[in-house]
C-alpha cells in the first residue's frame, strides 16, 4: 500500500482514514496547485487549484505524466527532482506549465521527494502560478531600463559641454536600447526659419545627401516639428513627403519612421527621427521612453546653444574690443604724434616737458632744450616742391633721432621748427650738444634737397622758470642764432661749465 510507511503516525486503522481524509481536504482548500507523482513522473493526486490552472478535470489529470505539461522538462521530472533535492530535501525552482489551451504559465514549484516501501518515491509538488509576479517584474525591469537610459543621457549630458559629442553619445545610448535601423537628428534653424539636419546614423550616403538640400523633407520629423507632436507614418502610405524621397527610403529597405520633437519652453528646438525597416513596430514603452529623452535633452541642448551663442558672442566683443583697443591706440598715437615724421608733436611735448621739469626739479638735475629750425625752409618747398618738403622734413628728423641719446626726446614743435628735451645736461654741454647735431645736418647731403642747415636756440632750466618762461628763452636764443647769420648754435643765458 502506498501509505503504509506512514503507519508509525496513526493509532488506528479509523484515526488514519480520519487523519487522511483531513489531510485530503486541506490540501483541496490551499489556493497553489498541488501535484503527487510517482518516480516516473505518473500522477496520483492533484487539487482543485491544480485543476483550475491547468483548465482540466481531475480525471484527466490524473490520467497525465508530469511531462504532458511542463514541456520545458526533458529527460524525465523524477530523475531531475530527486537528482536535485538529494532524497528528502527541499526544492524551489521556476518553469512553465502549459495550458489545455496551449499557452505557457509561468510558475514557482516547491518539490519534496519521499522514499517509500520497496524503493519506491513520491513526489510532493506544490505550484503557485507567478504570472502577476513576472509581469510586475517585467515592468520593474522595464522601469529600470528606462532609468539607465535617461541615467546614462543624464551623465552624458552633464559631461559633455560639445554639442556634436553629445548628439553622438545620446544617439549611440539610443541605439543600443531601442529597436531602429537609423537615426536622424534635426535642428531647428530660427534664422532659415526650417529645420536643418545635424546628425545622422544608420542611413545611406545616398539619402543623407538628398535630405541634407531638403530640408523641409523631414517629412514626419517635418510635421513633429511644426506641430510639436509625435509623428508616425509608413514610407508606402499616402504622406505629404517628397515621392522622390519615400521612394530612395523604399529603395534602401526603409518602411516606416516615428518622429519626436523636442520642446523647450513651448518651443520646438529639434527633432528625433527612428527609422526601422521590414515594417518592425514601435512599442508603446519605446514611444514614451523616447518622450522623457526628449524632454531631457531639451534643456541640456538649449542651454549648450545659449552658451555657444554666447561664446560666439564674447567672441565678437572681444574682436570688437581689440578693436577698438587698435582704433583708441591709433588715436592716441595721433592725438600725440606727429602725422609726417611719427615723433611728438606740441602737445605730447608740453604734457612731458612739465613731467620731466617736476622729476627733474625732485631728483635735483640739470635739464636743457634746444630748438632747431631748418635756414630757409621756405626756398625748399618753392624750389623743390612740398612734397620734396616733406621727405627732407623726414630725412631730417631721421637724421636727428639716430643721433641723439636714447632719453632724450624729440618733438615737432610746428613747421620746420623742433625741440629736443635733453636731461642731465647743463647749459655748456648743451651748447656743444647742439652744435655737433648742427655740423651733422650740415655735412649731411638730402637725396632731393641736397645741403640743409639749420640754426639752434639753447635754453637750461632755471629755478623760477616754467614751461612757458624756458620755451621763450629758447626761442629768443633761435631767433639770436638767425639774426647772427643762421647755420649757429645760440644761448639764451650765462653759460656754467
Amino acid at each position: 500500500m502506498l501509505f503504509q510507511d506512514f503507519d508509525v503516525y496513526f493509532k488506528s486503522e479509523q484515526d488514519k482514514e480520519e487523519k487522511l481524509l483531513y489531510a485530503f481536504m486541506s490540501l483541496e482548500k490551499i489556493p497553489d496547485s498541488v501535484f503527487w507523482a510517482d518516480d516516473e513522473g505518473n500522477l496520483s493526486f492533484v487539487n482543485e487549484a491544480a485543476c483550475r490552472t491547468l483548465g482540466y478535470t481531475r480525471e484527466e489529470l490524473l490520467t497525465f505524466n508530469i511531462r504532458d505539461f511542463a514541456p520545458i522538462v526533458a529527460g524525465g521530472i523524477d530523475q531531475n527532482i530527486i537528482e536535485y533535492v538529494d532524497y528528502g530535501g527541499l526544492s524551489l525552482f521556476r518553469t512553465f506549465h502549459k495550458h489545455k489551451d496551449g499557452h505557457l504559465i509561468p510558475v514557482e514549484v516547491l518539490s519534496t521527494v519521499r522514499q517509500l516501501v520497496g524503493n519506491k518515491y513520491l513526489a510532493t509538488s506544490i505550484v503557485r502560478d507567478i504570472t502577476d509576479r513576472v509581469q510586475v517584474e517585467e515592468e520593474l525591469k522595464e522601469t529600470y531600463n528606462r532609468l539607465e537610459v535617461l541615467y546614462n543621457i543624464y551623465q552624458a549630458t552633464t559631461s559633455e559641454k560639445n554639442i556634436n559629442r553629445l548628439i553622438r553619445q545620446a544617439a549611440g545610448i539610443m541605439k543600443s536600447t531601442f529597436e531602429f535601423d537609423a537615426f536622424v537628428f534635426y535642428f531647428y534653424d530660427d534664422y532659415l526659419q526650417s529645420s536643418a539636419l545635424y546628425y545622422t546614423l544608420g542611413l545611406p550616403k545616398e539619402i543623407i545627401r538628398k535630405i541634407e538640400i531638403l530640408p523641409q523633407y523631414v517629412g514626419f520629423i517635418g510635421q513633429s516639428l511644426t506641430s510639436d507632436f509625435v509623428a508616425y507614418a509608413k514610407y508606402t502610405e499616402k504622406t505629404k513627403i517628397d515621392e522622390s524621397i519615400k521612394q530612395l527610403f523604399f529603395d534602401y529597405g526603409f518602411t516606416d519612421e516615428m518622429a519626436f520633437p523636442i520642446i523647450f519652453e513651448q518651443k520646438t528646438i529639434g527633432g528625433i527621427g527612428l527609422i526601422n525597416k521590414h515594417n518592425k513596430p514601435f512599442k508603446a514603452k519605446d514611444k514614451e521612453l523616447l518622450q522623457a529623452v526628449c524632454g531631457q535633452l531639451s534643456t541640456v541642448i538649449q542651454n549648450l546653444k545659449l552658451i555657444h551663442s554666447l561664446s560666439k558672442e564674447l567672441k565678437e566683443h572681444k574682436r570688437t574690443a581689440e578693436a577698438l583697443k587698435k582704433v583708441n591706440a591709433e588715436l592716441e598715437k595721433s592725438a600725440f604724434t606727429d602725422q609726417l615724421t611719427n615723433i611728438w608733436n606740441r602737445r605730447c611735448f608740453l604734457k612731458n616737458s612739465v613731467i620731466e621739469i617736476e622729476r627733474s626739479r625732485r631728483n635735483k638735475y640739470p635739464l636743457s632744450l634746444l630748438l632747431l629750425d631748418i635756414d630757409h625752409f621756405k626756398l625748399i618747398n618753392d624750389n623743390y616742391g612740398h612734397q620734396a618738403g616733406d621727405q627732407a622734413l623726414i630725412e631730417f628728423v631721421n637724421l636727428l633721432r639716430d643721433n641723439i641719446r636714447s632719453f632724450d626726446s624729440l618733438a615737432r614743435w610746428g613747421g620746420e621748427e623742433f625741440l629736443i628735451l635733453a636731461p642731465h645736461l647743463r647749459a655748456g654741454n648743451a651748447v656743444q650738444y647742439a652744435d655737433r647735431l648742427r655740423e651733422l645736418i650740415a655735412e649731411h647731403l638730402f637725396q632731393e634737397v641736397g645741403e640743409i642747415t639749420t640754426s639752434i636756440g639753447v635754453a637750461e632750466l632755471a629755478n623760477t622758470d616754467n614751461i612757458d618762461s624756458w620755451i621763450k628763452k629758447v626761442d629768443n636764443a633761435l631767433y639770436r642764432a638767425k639774426e647772427q647769420g643762421r647755420n649757429r648754435v645760440e644761448f639764451n643765458g650765462v653759460i656754467i661749465l
